[in-house]
């Protein structure tokens, strides 16, 4: 059985550019990681702050179903998910199928820092997203 670890906490913002000092000033943290994505038209930023991982997750243009989520925060940040990192996604994702829980996608993506994730369906979690991530950031 795939050991599952806290990896961080995603929040999603409209704005990385005004959302971004406040999180650091909040958290006595500075960003460690910016990513661009765009085959998940998001763009994202790492911080690391009172000993866990936070990504502040924007999105493209494009992706209306982020922007939709946000308006309905009122244009606020809002937690989005909760990433678990796993030693072997493959498995980790094999494992939960025999459980019936469902993904959203059938194979995992590459996300950020190159790593394979994938994300559980929110009516297996009672409405909480959850990512898995291979291996540590």
């Amino acid at each position: 059985m795939d050991h599952f670890q806290i990896d961080h906490i995603a929040i999603a913002v409209p704005c990385l550019r005004t959302s971004l000092p406040l999180f650091e000033q909040a958290l006595q943290a500075t960003a460690s990681h910016e990513e661009r994505l765009p085959h998940h038209l998001i763009n994202a930023v790492f911080i690391n702050g009172m000993g866990v991982g936070y990504e502040l997750i924007e999105p493209h243009p494009s992706n209306v179903s982020l922007q939709r989520f946000l308006a309905k925060q009122n244009n606020r940040p809002a937690f989005h998910h909760i990433a678990f990192s796993v030693a072997n996604i493959e498995a980790a994702i094999g494992m939960l199928q025999e459980k019936h829980v469902r993904f959203t996608s059938e194979l995992p993506l590459i996300g950020s820092f190159r790593r394979k994730v994938a994300f559980i369906h929110p009516s297996s979690t009672g409405g909480v997203l959850v990512e898995l991530c291979e291996g540590k950031t």
